[in-house]
Protein backbone atom coordinates (compact mmCIF):
# COMPACT_ATOMS: atom_id res chain seq x y z
CA UNK A 1 0.00 0.00 0.00
CA UNK A 2 2.70 2.70 -1.06
CA UNK A 3 1.72 5.86 -1.64
CA UNK A 4 0.32 7.38 -4.77
CA UNK A 5 3.01 9.18 -6.94
CA UNK A 6 -0.03 10.85 -8.64
CA UNK A 7 -0.55 12.66 -5.69
CA UNK A 8 1.37 16.34 -4.67
CA UNK A 9 2.55 14.94 -1.80
CA UNK A 10 3.48 18.43 -0.44
CA UNK A 11 -0.06 19.54 -0.33
CA UNK A 12 -0.82 15.96 1.50
CA UNK A 13 1.66 16.96 4.42
CA UNK A 14 -0.11 20.47 4.85
CA UNK A 15 -3.44 17.98 4.98
CA UNK A 16 -1.31 15.62 7.56
CA UNK A 17 -0.82 18.61 10.05
CA UNK A 18 -4.14 20.15 9.44
CA UNK A 19 -6.12 16.53 10.45
CA UNK A 20 -3.25 16.12 13.70
CA UNK A 21 -4.30 19.93 14.46
CA UNK A 22 -7.92 18.58 13.98
CA UNK A 23 -7.54 15.63 16.42
CA UNK A 24 -5.71 18.06 18.94
CA UNK A 25 -8.29 20.54 18.92
CA UNK A 26 -11.15 18.14 19.91
CA UNK A 27 -9.22 16.63 22.09
CA UNK A 28 -8.21 19.28 24.46
CA UNK A 29 -4.99 19.40 24.23
CA UNK A 30 -2.91 21.20 26.22
CA UNK A 31 -1.77 24.87 24.66
CA UNK A 32 -3.64 23.94 21.01
CA UNK A 33 -6.89 24.49 21.57
CA UNK A 34 -6.38 27.77 19.39
CA UNK A 35 -6.39 25.10 16.51
CA UNK A 36 -10.21 25.04 16.45
CA UNK A 37 -9.86 28.93 15.63
CA UNK A 38 -8.77 28.08 12.22
CA UNK A 39 -8.07 23.99 11.48
CA UNK A 40 -11.57 23.58 9.49
CA UNK A 41 -11.68 26.69 7.36
CA UNK A 42 -7.93 25.41 6.85
CA UNK A 43 -9.77 21.86 5.37
CA UNK A 44 -12.02 23.49 2.95
CA UNK A 45 -9.14 25.51 1.29
CA UNK A 46 -6.73 22.58 1.33
CA UNK A 47 -10.01 21.23 -0.86
CA UNK A 48 -9.64 23.89 -3.07
CA UNK A 49 -6.39 23.47 -3.63
CA UNK A 50 -7.32 19.33 -4.32
CA UNK A 51 -9.97 20.40 -6.89
CA UNK A 52 -9.06 20.24 -10.74
CA UNK A 53 -10.36 22.44 -13.11
CA UNK A 54 -11.62 19.06 -15.61
CA UNK A 55 -14.43 18.23 -13.09
CA UNK A 56 -15.71 21.36 -14.69
CA UNK A 57 -15.18 20.78 -18.39
CA UNK A 58 -18.33 19.23 -18.92
CA UNK A 59 -21.80 18.46 -17.69
CA UNK A 60 -20.35 14.77 -17.84
CA UNK A 61 -17.64 15.85 -15.98
CA UNK A 62 -19.83 17.45 -13.23
CA UNK A 63 -21.84 14.36 -12.91
CA UNK A 64 -18.59 12.11 -12.48
CA UNK A 65 -17.20 14.21 -9.82
CA UNK A 66 -20.89 14.41 -7.74
CA UNK A 67 -20.64 10.28 -7.85
CA UNK A 68 -16.69 10.93 -6.69
CA UNK A 69 -18.38 13.00 -3.73
CA UNK A 70 -21.25 10.37 -3.16
CA UNK A 71 -18.57 7.66 -2.79
CA UNK A 72 -15.54 9.21 -0.88
CA UNK A 73 -18.52 11.32 1.51
CA UNK A 74 -22.05 10.37 1.41
CA UNK A 75 -21.77 6.80 2.13
CA UNK A 76 -18.70 6.96 4.53
CA UNK A 77 -20.97 9.84 6.20
CA UNK A 78 -24.45 7.37 6.33
CA UNK A 79 -21.87 4.10 7.22
CA UNK A 80 -20.23 5.40 9.86
CA UNK A 81 -23.61 7.31 11.00
CA UNK A 82 -26.14 4.64 10.91
CA UNK A 83 -23.73 2.17 12.54
CA UNK A 84 -23.71 3.66 15.55
CA UNK A 85 -27.59 5.14 15.20
CA UNK A 86 -27.91 1.43 15.50
CA UNK A 87 -25.75 1.07 18.14
CA UNK A 88 -27.49 4.14 20.49
CA UNK A 89 -29.19 1.77 22.75
CA UNK A 90 -26.68 -0.44 23.38
CA UNK A 91 -24.45 2.53 24.06
CA UNK A 92 -26.91 3.76 26.35
CA UNK A 93 -27.36 0.65 28.16
CA UNK A 94 -23.94 0.55 29.04
CA UNK A 95 -23.45 3.79 29.86
CA UNK A 96 -20.96 5.01 26.79
CA UNK A 97 -23.77 7.96 26.25
CA UNK A 98 -25.57 9.98 29.61
CA UNK A 99 -28.98 9.03 29.90
CA UNK A 100 -30.07 9.81 32.98
CA UNK A 101 -30.44 13.38 34.25
CA UNK A 102 -29.25 12.99 37.37
CA UNK A 103 -25.95 11.75 36.34
CA UNK A 104 -25.75 14.30 33.41
CA UNK A 105 -26.08 17.17 36.05
CA UNK A 106 -23.77 15.56 38.42
CA UNK A 107 -21.18 15.15 35.58
CA UNK A 108 -21.72 18.83 34.46
CA UNK A 109 -18.68 21.06 35.68
CA UNK A 110 -16.53 17.89 36.32
CA UNK A 111 -15.63 16.14 32.85
CA UNK A 112 -16.53 17.83 29.38
CA UNK A 113 -20.50 16.60 28.39
CA UNK A 114 -22.40 16.13 25.24
CA UNK A 115 -26.05 15.63 24.49
CA UNK A 116 -28.25 13.83 27.17
CA UNK A 117 -29.20 10.81 25.03
CA UNK A 118 -31.97 9.02 25.50
CA UNK A 119 -33.33 5.12 24.21
CA UNK A 120 -34.81 5.24 20.61
CA UNK A 121 -38.03 3.24 19.76
CA UNK A 122 -37.84 1.71 15.98
CA UNK A 123 -40.16 4.35 14.67
CA UNK A 124 -37.33 6.67 16.02
CA UNK A 125 -34.19 4.87 14.58
CA UNK A 126 -36.30 4.76 11.12
CA UNK A 127 -36.86 8.63 11.23
CA UNK A 128 -32.79 9.46 12.27
CA UNK A 129 -32.22 7.02 9.50
CA UNK A 130 -33.91 8.97 6.57
CA UNK A 131 -32.77 12.27 8.37
CA UNK A 132 -28.88 10.83 7.71
CA UNK A 133 -29.73 9.33 4.01
CA UNK A 134 -30.54 12.83 3.59
CA UNK A 135 -27.47 15.04 5.34
CA UNK A 136 -29.50 15.72 8.13
CA UNK A 137 -28.46 14.07 11.02
CA UNK A 138 -25.95 12.61 12.28
CA UNK A 139 -24.67 10.57 15.51
CA UNK A 140 -22.34 11.41 18.38
CA UNK A 141 -19.65 9.44 17.79
CA UNK A 142 -19.99 9.51 14.23
CA UNK A 143 -17.22 12.79 13.72
CA UNK A 144 -17.33 16.05 12.33
CA UNK A 145 -20.40 15.05 9.99
CA UNK A 146 -21.15 18.40 9.56
CA UNK A 147 -18.41 19.23 7.34
CA UNK A 148 -19.03 16.06 5.31
CA UNK A 149 -22.16 17.60 4.25
CA UNK A 150 -20.95 21.08 4.11
CA UNK A 151 -17.92 20.05 1.15
CA UNK A 152 -20.31 17.90 -0.56
CA UNK A 153 -22.93 20.62 -1.31
CA UNK A 154 -20.07 23.43 -1.15
CA UNK A 155 -18.29 21.50 -3.82
CA UNK A 156 -20.99 20.97 -5.80
CA UNK A 157 -21.76 24.38 -6.15
CA UNK A 158 -18.39 24.86 -6.43
CA UNK A 159 -17.81 22.75 -9.72
CA UNK A 160 -21.10 23.91 -11.24
CA UNK A 161 -20.39 27.99 -11.02
CA UNK A 162 -16.82 26.77 -12.72
CA UNK A 163 -18.67 25.46 -15.58
CA UNK A 164 -20.48 28.35 -16.11
CA UNK A 165 -17.38 30.33 -15.87
CA UNK A 166 -15.83 28.51 -18.47
CA UNK A 167 -18.57 28.48 -20.34
CA UNK A 168 -18.74 32.72 -20.66
CA UNK A 169 -14.68 33.03 -20.78
CA UNK A 170 -14.31 35.24 -18.00
CA UNK A 171 -10.63 35.74 -16.24
CA UNK A 172 -11.13 33.50 -13.45
CA UNK A 173 -8.93 35.40 -10.99
CA UNK A 174 -10.65 38.69 -11.19
CA UNK A 175 -14.14 36.93 -11.61
CA UNK A 176 -13.70 34.65 -9.10
CA UNK A 177 -12.49 36.48 -6.14
CA UNK A 178 -15.36 39.19 -5.62
CA UNK A 179 -17.85 36.58 -6.31
CA UNK A 180 -16.47 34.08 -4.19
CA UNK A 181 -16.46 36.80 -1.11
CA UNK A 182 -19.82 38.28 -1.96
CA UNK A 183 -21.06 34.60 -1.20
CA UNK A 184 -19.39 34.30 1.77
CA UNK A 185 -21.09 37.32 3.06
CA UNK A 186 -24.40 36.34 2.10
CA UNK A 187 -23.24 32.89 3.61
CA UNK A 188 -22.22 34.47 6.66
CA UNK A 189 -25.04 36.58 7.15
CA UNK A 190 -27.36 34.13 6.57
CA UNK A 191 -25.58 31.62 9.27
CA UNK A 192 -25.13 34.69 11.77
CA UNK A 193 -28.32 36.26 11.51
CA UNK A 194 -31.23 35.22 9.19
CA UNK A 195 -31.19 31.74 10.14
CA UNK A 196 -32.09 33.19 14.26
CA UNK A 197 -35.48 34.40 13.01
CA UNK A 198 -36.44 30.76 12.32
CA UNK A 199 -34.35 28.71 14.93
CA UNK A 200 -35.76 25.40 16.11
CA UNK A 201 -37.94 25.20 12.63
CA UNK A 202 -36.99 23.54 9.53
CA UNK A 203 -37.00 26.50 7.85
CA UNK A 204 -33.79 27.79 9.84
CA UNK A 205 -32.41 24.34 9.83
CA UNK A 206 -32.14 24.60 5.70
CA UNK A 207 -31.04 28.75 6.01
CA UNK A 208 -28.53 27.59 8.55
CA UNK A 209 -26.78 24.89 6.15
CA UNK A 210 -27.38 27.40 3.05
CA UNK A 211 -25.22 29.67 5.04
CA UNK A 212 -22.61 27.27 5.55
CA UNK A 213 -22.51 26.20 2.25
CA UNK A 214 -21.82 29.70 0.94
CA UNK A 215 -19.20 30.23 3.37
CA UNK A 216 -17.40 27.13 2.53
CA UNK A 217 -17.59 27.82 -1.31
CA UNK A 218 -15.85 30.99 -0.48
CA UNK A 219 -12.83 29.06 1.26
CA UNK A 220 -12.60 26.52 -1.67
CA UNK A 221 -12.65 29.91 -3.91
CA UNK A 222 -9.37 31.04 -1.73
CA UNK A 223 -7.70 27.55 -2.03
CA UNK A 224 -8.07 27.60 -6.17
CA UNK A 225 -7.12 30.97 -6.36
CA UNK A 226 -4.11 29.63 -4.52
CA UNK A 227 -3.39 27.01 -6.67
CA UNK A 228 -3.45 28.74 -9.61
CA UNK A 229 -0.80 31.37 -7.90
CA UNK A 230 1.32 28.92 -6.07
CA UNK A 231 3.89 28.42 -8.96
CA UNK A 232 4.80 31.94 -8.08
CA UNK A 233 6.22 30.42 -4.31
CA UNK A 234 7.46 27.41 -5.28
CA UNK A 235 10.50 26.81 -3.00
CA UNK A 236 10.64 26.88 1.03
CA UNK A 237 12.15 30.07 1.42
CA UNK A 238 9.96 32.04 -1.15
CA UNK A 239 6.75 30.49 0.50
CA UNK A 240 7.99 30.56 4.23
CA UNK A 241 8.50 34.68 3.52
CA UNK A 242 5.50 35.09 1.93
CA UNK A 243 4.02 33.59 4.84
CA UNK A 244 5.81 35.88 7.45
CA UNK A 245 4.59 38.94 5.29
CA UNK A 246 0.79 37.50 5.40
CA UNK A 247 1.28 36.96 8.70
CA UNK A 248 2.59 40.68 9.64
CA UNK A 249 -0.09 42.40 7.72
CA UNK A 250 -2.95 39.78 8.47
CA UNK A 251 -1.94 40.49 12.12
CA UNK A 252 -2.10 44.14 11.79
CA UNK A 253 -5.07 44.06 9.87
CA UNK A 254 -7.25 41.45 11.96
CA UNK A 255 -5.97 43.28 15.36
CA UNK A 256 -7.53 46.69 13.76
CA UNK A 257 -10.48 44.90 12.77
CA UNK A 258 -10.85 43.05 16.12
CA UNK A 259 -10.60 46.31 18.45
CA UNK A 260 -13.34 47.61 16.03
CA UNK A 261 -16.21 45.82 17.55
CA UNK A 262 -17.95 44.98 14.46
CA UNK A 263 -18.96 41.57 15.12
CA UNK A 264 -18.44 39.92 11.18
CA UNK A 265 -14.67 40.57 11.42
CA UNK A 266 -14.51 39.71 14.76
CA UNK A 267 -16.62 36.14 13.99
CA UNK A 268 -13.79 35.72 10.57
CA UNK A 269 -11.27 36.15 12.80
CA UNK A 270 -10.57 32.18 12.29
CA UNK A 271 -10.46 32.40 8.62
CA UNK A 272 -7.71 34.87 8.30
CA UNK A 273 -5.78 32.80 10.65
CA UNK A 274 -6.16 29.71 8.30
CA UNK A 275 -5.08 31.29 5.26
CA UNK A 276 -2.14 32.09 7.14
CA UNK A 277 -1.67 28.60 8.44
CA UNK A 278 -2.04 27.02 5.28
CA UNK A 279 1.06 29.58 3.81
CA UNK A 280 3.13 28.61 6.68
CA UNK A 281 2.48 25.10 6.70
CA UNK A 282 2.87 24.82 3.28
CA UNK A 283 6.16 26.87 3.33
CA UNK A 284 7.28 23.92 5.49
CA UNK A 285 5.63 21.11 3.06
CA UNK A 286 8.28 22.00 0.76
CA UNK A 287 11.12 22.11 2.96
CA UNK A 288 10.04 18.31 4.88
CA UNK A 289 9.01 17.02 1.41
CA UNK A 290 12.92 17.75 0.17
CA UNK A 291 15.08 17.31 3.03
CA UNK A 292 12.99 14.88 5.71
CA UNK A 293 11.46 12.32 3.89
CA UNK A 294 10.18 9.40 6.53
CA UNK A 295 8.29 12.34 8.38
CA UNK A 296 6.88 13.19 5.05
CA UNK A 297 5.66 10.00 4.16
CA UNK A 298 3.88 9.67 7.73
CA UNK A 299 2.09 12.80 6.79
CA UNK A 300 1.38 12.31 3.77
CA UNK A 301 0.19 9.19 4.52
CA UNK A 302 -2.40 10.70 7.20
CA UNK A 303 -3.32 13.70 4.51
CA UNK A 304 -3.80 11.22 2.01
CA UNK A 305 -6.34 9.15 4.27
CA UNK A 306 -8.20 11.75 6.54
CA UNK A 307 -11.23 10.55 6.01
CA UNK A 308 -11.22 7.81 8.23
CA UNK A 309 -9.55 9.61 11.02
CA UNK A 310 -12.34 12.59 10.44
CA UNK A 311 -15.15 10.16 11.58
CA UNK A 312 -13.02 7.64 13.79
CA UNK A 313 -11.09 9.41 15.85
CA UNK A 314 -13.85 10.28 18.60
CA UNK A 315 -14.58 6.89 18.52
CA UNK A 316 -11.06 6.52 19.84
CA UNK A 317 -11.32 9.12 22.54
CA UNK A 318 -14.61 7.40 24.06
CA UNK A 319 -12.45 3.91 24.04
CA UNK A 320 -9.33 6.17 25.79
CA UNK A 321 -12.19 7.58 27.94
CA UNK A 322 -13.17 4.02 29.51
CA UNK A 323 -9.51 2.97 30.13
CA UNK A 324 -8.91 6.44 32.23
CA UNK A 325 -12.38 5.48 33.85
CA UNK A 326 -11.34 2.19 34.70
CA UNK A 327 -7.53 3.06 35.86
CA UNK A 328 -8.58 5.87 38.36
CA UNK A 329 -11.85 4.72 39.17
CA UNK A 330 -13.89 7.02 38.23
CA UNK A 331 -17.75 7.17 38.42
CA UNK A 332 -18.91 5.04 35.71
CA UNK A 333 -20.87 7.98 33.98
CA UNK A 334 -17.43 9.26 33.31
CA UNK A 335 -17.26 7.61 30.20
CA UNK A 336 -20.22 9.52 28.72
CA UNK A 337 -17.54 12.22 28.53
CA UNK A 338 -17.44 13.81 25.38
CA UNK A 339 -15.26 14.72 22.92
CA UNK A 340 -12.51 13.51 26.16
CA UNK A 341 -12.05 13.62 30.12
CA UNK A 342 -10.19 16.52 31.24
CA UNK A 343 -6.76 18.17 29.84
CA UNK A 344 -3.81 16.70 31.83
CA UNK A 345 -1.07 16.42 28.82
CA UNK A 346 -0.94 12.87 29.04
CA UNK A 347 -4.21 12.12 27.73
CA UNK A 348 -4.19 15.03 25.08
CA UNK A 349 -0.99 13.12 23.76
CA UNK A 350 -2.46 9.88 24.08
CA UNK A 351 -5.98 11.35 23.00
CA UNK A 352 -4.13 12.74 19.85
CA UNK A 353 -1.57 9.78 19.11
CA UNK A 354 -4.58 7.02 19.12
CA UNK A 355 -7.24 9.26 17.25
CA UNK A 356 -4.77 9.67 14.35
CA UNK A 357 -3.42 6.53 14.40
CA UNK A 358 -6.12 3.59 15.02
CA UNK A 359 -8.38 5.05 12.30
CA UNK A 360 -5.88 4.67 9.84
CA UNK A 361 -4.50 1.24 10.94
CA UNK A 362 -8.30 -0.29 10.96
CA UNK A 363 -8.91 2.07 7.70
CA UNK A 364 -5.89 0.50 5.72
CA UNK A 365 -6.37 -3.33 7.56
CA UNK A 366 -10.58 -3.04 6.18
CA UNK A 367 -9.01 -2.12 2.82
CA UNK A 368 -6.36 -4.82 2.31
CA UNK A 369 -8.95 -7.54 3.33
CA UNK A 370 -11.35 -6.06 1.23
CA UNK A 371 -8.59 -5.99 -1.96
CA UNK A 372 -7.49 -9.68 -1.01
CA UNK A 373 -11.44 -10.68 -0.97
CA UNK A 374 -11.81 -8.96 -4.16
CA UNK A 375 -8.75 -10.97 -5.72
CA UNK A 376 -10.12 -14.26 -4.35
CA UNK A 377 -13.56 -13.75 -6.40
CA UNK A 378 -11.92 -12.71 -9.10
CA UNK A 379 -9.68 -15.75 -9.36
CA UNK A 380 -12.51 -18.21 -8.67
Amino acid sequence: MGYSKRRDRKIDIVRGFAIISVVMGHCGFPFFSFTCRFQTALFFIISGLFWKDKNAASVNNIFRQIKHLIKTLWIPYVLWNVAFLFLNNYLCSTGLYICNIQEYEQAMGKINVGMLHSYYSIKQMFIESCKILFFMGGTELGGASWFFRVLFFAEILFTVVQYLFNKIKVNKIIVEIPFGICLSLIGHYLYNYYCKQFEGSFVGMLIEYLGLWLMAFGLLTLGHILKIIHLKYEGWYNSNLFAIILIVIGFGISLMLFKSKIVFFQKNYGITVALFAMMFLWGQAFFIDKYIDKLAIILAYLGSNTIPIFMGHFAVFKLVSVIIVLINGYPHYYVGAFPYIGEWMPYGIINTFLGATIPLILYLGFKAIKNNVKRVIKLG
